[in-house]
């Protein structure tokens, strides 16, 4: 079953991991999913505190460059 976790949830989480402690253990301390995490992570690096505000309109990518 989905869980929905809102912006307080979600910064607790990033606040955790950039204070030390490791994104396995929270997880599992948690009960959250990695890679729902991992996701949270990238965004609050690219858009601060903002990026954990909204789910649906974020567009990120792992490529180093574009070939065209």
């Amino acid at each position: 079953m989905y869980r929905r976790h809102n912006f307080e949830e979600r910064l607790n989480v990033i606040s955790r991991i950039i204070s030390g402690e490791p994104i396995k253990s929270v997880c599992r301390v948690l009960d959250l999913d990695k890679n729902t995490v991992r996701q949270w992570m990238l965004r609050y690096q690219k858009y601060g505190e903002d990026g954990l505000r909204g789910t649906r309109s974020y567009h990120y990518t792992t490529r180093l460059f574009h070939l065209t």
